[in-house]
């Protein structure tokens, strides 16, 4: 490869990497072990809602299901987390 050639190709490698994507693209990091914990806990006990019970049996899982999403809505840090437990 002539020098010119190369020195263009190599500025554009460096130009091309310093550039930043568009903001709805940029990689997101993992969440927080102990959010995706606490994200577990709420699906786990919204599965042990038994909505045709009578009121009796309803009460105690559902008051459960309310702390353990109360619990995960604290534990939010960013906005995406905030999101994730808004929605649960």
């Amino acid at each position: 490869m002539k020098a010119p050639a190369l020195l263009a190709t190599t500025i554009f490698v460096l130009a091309a990497s310093a550039q930043q994507g568009p903001p709805g693209l940029m990689p997101t990091l993992p969440l927080r072990q102990t959010f995706v914990s606490g994200a577990q806990v709420v699906i786990d006990d919204a599965q042990a809602v038994d909505i045709k019970a009578d009121n009796a049996h309803f009460a105690g899982p559902m008051q459960q299901l309310k702390q353990a999403s109360d619990n995960l809505t604290a534990m939010a840090e960013d906005d995406r987390e905030k999101d994730i437990a808004a929605s649960m």
